[in-house]
């Protein structure tokens, strides 16, 4: 397959459909990173992976779930996002999606085959 080839793909977790382009992720990225398959997570999932992975603020938002619609916590997100940066845009968060679909489970990670 070759990059920059526009797919329609399923979101692996909340089965969100989607037209995507396949690019080429960036090295440098270290959050919300292309996948060079297309294949994945939206960005709203993305998104809530990253907030899973912090305990303390996922206890907060469990505890709060409202405070995912507050404009300081989408600003504050989305300089997260220009810091680790981020292939996804702010802009590609849907906040109402993320906090309706807030307690689906993650799918699995397929292992990845070591290289000899």
């Amino acid at each position: 397959m070759k990059m920059d080839d526009v797919r329609r793909v399923v979101c692996q977790r909340c089965g969100l459909d989607m037209r995507v382009m396949v690019q080429t992720p960036n090295p440098e990225v270290t959050l919300m990173r292309f996948s060079d398959s297309g294949e994945g997570l939206c960005a709203s999932c993305a998104a809530t992976l990253f907030l899973y992975s912090v305990e303390h603020i996922k206890r907060l938002i469990e505890a709060k779930p409202e405070m995912l619609l507050w404009a300081p916590m989408q600003d504050q997100f989305a300089a997260l996002m220009e810091t680790g940066q981020a292939d996804a845009s702010p802009g590609e968060i849907n906040w109402q999606h993320l906090k309706e679909h807030w307690s689906l489970p993650f799918p699995k990670r397929k292992r990845q085959r070591k290289k000899p």
